[in-house]
């Protein structure tokens, strides 16, 4: 196929000659200076690529895109003095599982290195100011139940950090698991 281009701000046809301009009324072109290019229609593997976003564009585009999202989470690493500050229970659990989820990952070791003690000690006493914070936004007993099988959860396993128990650190960050899962589960 051969287009017509023109250095016009006016669109050109593909048949040549005549092009419709701004005011919408064919005219004629010829005396534009004007060069023709050969270009070849897209093959129908590239269409369908492009439409369906397998370009390259398309995946820049979700690349990015993907890149934007994963900054829209909240990841919350407060301290516990401003946990206690916390507005609303959506932001306490923020804060909890951007603390507590990596360590969880950890549950079923049979060691644990330095820096493994020094994490499960912070996410102790942390996840105690979290489970308190969250009985200011009760939704009811039960709710408040969890909230304190949690904080007695969270004080066993700072205590296993402390004394390097990793039988006992593996067990509470377990619980702590199971425990976040039981009240996921009924009042998320």
């Amino acid at each position: 196929m051969r287009v017509a281009v023109c250095s016009s701000p006016k669109r050109t046809s593909r048949s040549g000659n005549f092009s419709r301009g701004l005011g919408g009324r064919p005219h004629d072109t010829s005396a534009i200076a004007t060069s023709t290019i050969d270009r070849r229609e897209p093959t129908r593997e590239w269409t369908r690529d492009t439409r369906l976003g397998f370009g390259h564009d398309a995946r820049v585009k979700r690349l990015f895109l993907a890149l934007v999202l994963a900054a829209c989470v909240p990841h919350r690493d407060y301290p516990p003095d401003q946990i206690r500050a916390a507005k609303s229970l959506s932001e306490v659990m923020d804060v909890q599982s951007t603390v507590a989820d990596p360590q969880m990952k950890k549950a079923d070791q049979a060691s644990y290195t330095d820096e493994d003690w020094k994490a499960f000690a912070d996410v102790g006493s942390r996840i105690q100011v979290t489970s308190t914070k969250a009985k200011d936004f009760s939704k009811g007993p039960e709710f408040d139940q969890l909230a304190d099988q949690l904080n007695a959860k969270a004080k066993a396993l700072e205590a296993a950090a402390q004394a390097k128990d990793a039988k006992a650190a593996s067990t509470a960050l377990s619980e702590m698991k199971n425990t976040c899962k039981t009240c996921h589960s009924k009042f998320k």
